[in-house]
C-alpha cells in the first residue's frame, strides 16, 4: 500500500480551530471582546474625539461620572478644564498600543538574532545563549 493511499482525518487547524476554541470557553470569549473593543477604541477613538480631549469646555470642568447630561463623550466625566476623561483615556490608548508595537517588534528582532546565533553557531556564545550563563531567567537583556 503506497503512502498516498492512506486518507488521514487530520484535526482542523488554524483560525477556525482556534475560533471554536475560543466559543467554548466564556471567559476566553468575554476577554477576547474586551481586547476587541479596547483597541478598536484605541485606534477609533482619537480620530472621532480628538476635540473632546484637547478643547477645554470651562462649563464641562469637574464633570461627574455616569451622567448624561453633557452627553457620551463626558460619561465618565471631565476634568478641571472641562476635557472629557474618556476620550483622554481614548487618545492615551492610541499611543500605549503603538509603545507596546514597538517593544514587541524589538524584543522580536533581538529574539530572532539570539535564536539565530544560538542555533548556527557550535560555539561558546550558543551555548552561553541556550543555558542561560547568567543564571536570570529569560530577563538577562534586561
Amino acid at each position: 500500500m503506497a503512502s498516498s493511499d492512506v486518507i488521514v482525518d487530520a484535526p482542523a487547524a488554524g483560525p477556525l480551530r482556534a475560533l471554536r476554541l475560543l466559543l467554548r470557553d466564556p471567559f476566553a470569549l468575554a476577554a477576547a471582546i474586551f481586547l476587541v473593543l479596547v483597541v478598536a477604541g484605541a485606534v477609533l477613538g482619537p480620530w472621532l474625539l480628538e476635540e473632546l480631549a484637547t478643547r477645554p469646555q470651562l462649563r464641562m470642568r469637574n464633570a461627574p461620572p455616569f451622567t448624561l447630561e453633557h452627553g457620551w463623550g463626558y460619561i465618565i466625566g471631565a476634568d478641571s478644564l472641562g476635557r472629557s476623561i474618556l476620550a483622554r483615556l481614548l487618545v492615551a490608548a492610541r499611543s500605549t498600543l503603538i509603545i507596546a508595537a514597538v517593544a514587541v517588534a524589538i524584543a522580536l528582532v533581538f529574539g530572532a538574532a539570539l535564536g539565530l546565533l544560538a542555533g548556527f553557531t557550535r560555539t561558546w556564545v550558543g551555548d552561553l545563549v541556550m543555558r542561560d550563563g547568567w543564571g536570570k531567567g529569560s530577563t538577562w537583556i534586561a
